[in-house]
């Protein structure tokens, strides 16, 4: 029986602004370094596919939206 834990898969989920890539892009290179993988789930915003391309990670748009002020459709 192997002492070592199975290397992490971890899913980042976020985007809009750079304001939420930016920390996951630190997550994921911890998590890389360390012999893990990560894939980013993100908006279809260029602000996130710029910043993703540009760090070499695997990323997928998709088509989310804001809620609104007031969001009476999830009623």
């Amino acid at each position: 029986m192997s002492d070592q834990l199975p290397s992490p898969r971890v899913l980042i989920v976020g985007g809009g602004s750079g304001g939420h890539i930016s920390p996951g892009l630190a997550v994921a290179e911890v998590i890389t370094r360390s012999g893990g993988a990560c894939q980013f789930l993100c908006s279809e915003r260029n602000i996130d596919s710029t910043m993703l391309s540009g760090a070499e990670v695997s990323f997928e748009p998709l088509p989310a939206r804001p809620f609104g002020i007031r969001p009476t459709s999830l009623a």
